[in-house]
C-alpha cells in the first residue's frame, strides 16, 4: 500500500485481497453555543461511498468529547483508492477532531486509521 499525496486521507492498494479497515477518531466542541451538532465519518472506494461504513455521533456541550469508530471488511483490487471522510453538520461552532496534549501519558491523537490485508 502507498499513501496518496493529498494530505494523508487516501491509500492506494498495491495488492489484491480481502482487507480489514478500522478508523477511529475523537471529536470535541471547543466553542460555540449549545445544540445538537452531528459528526459523520465514512470511507469511499474509488470516489464512491462504501455502503454501511457511515458512523455518527452528536456533540452538544462545549468540551464534550465523542468517539467514532468504523469497521469494514471487503475485497480490494490493485489500484483501488480508499479515502476517509469526516464532516460536521454545522460549521463555526468549534466542532471537529481533537488531539489531547494535556495528558499524564503520551499525546492522544485525534484519529487512528488501520488497514490490514487478511486474505
Amino acid at each position: 500500500m502507498s499513501i496518496v499525496q493529498d494530505g494523508g486521507t487516501s491509500i492506494v492498494i498495491e495488492e489484491k485481497g480481502i482487507y480489514s479497515i478500522v478508523n477511529g477518531v475523537q471529536a470535541a466542541k471547543t466553542s460555540g453555543g449549545g445544540g445538537n451538532h452531528k459528526l459523520d465519518m465514512w470511507i469511499r472506494k474509488n470516489g464512491v461511498d462504501i455502503p454501511n461504513t457511515g458512523v455518527r455521533n452528536v456533540v452538544v456541550a462545549v468540551n464534550d468529547v465523542k468517539v467514532l469508530v468504523l469497521n469494514w471488511i471487503g475485497s480490494l483490487e490493485i489500484g483501488d483508492v480508499i479515502t476517509k471522510y469526516i464532516a460536521v453538520s454545522t460549521a463555526g461552532v468549534g466542532l471537529g477532531l481533537y488531539t489531547f496534549t494535556d495528558t499524564v501519558g503520551p499525546v492522544i491523537p485525534a484519529g487512528i486509521f488501520s488497514i490490514m490485508k487478511i486474505q
